[in-house]
């Protein structure tokens, strides 16, 4: 598994932060087409598809797992993390 998670942090904290665009993901296609799953973490921690717009200004966060069976093991451990961030932020620590 790897994941940037450094736009959804600047978005938690409210302040901003150097991260990925979706320049940054050139091996996305390749990523894709081998069968790995690469999701965007959005604030509702859904995780939906990768979809940003492929320009140079879009903060982008990611994760993306080996395959489908890795994604399933390690992506509620990643859900439960980051809603525990959210609470312990939104509560001021």
């Amino acid at each position: 598994m790897c994941a940037d998670l450094r736009a959804w942090i600047s978005r938690e904290i409210r302040k901003p932060t150097i991260a990925s665009h979706p320049y940054d993901l050139c091996a996305l296609l390749v990523a894709t087409e081998a069968g790995a799953p690469v999701l965007a973490v959005d604030r509702e921690l859904t995780f939906p598809p990768l979809a940003e717009p492929l320009d140079l200004t879009t903060d982008v966060s990611f994760v993306a797992f080996t395959n489908e069976a890795t994604k399933r093991r390690l992506l509620p451990i990643l859900r439960k993390t980051l809603a525990t961030f959210h609470e312990a932020f939104r509560r001021g620590r």
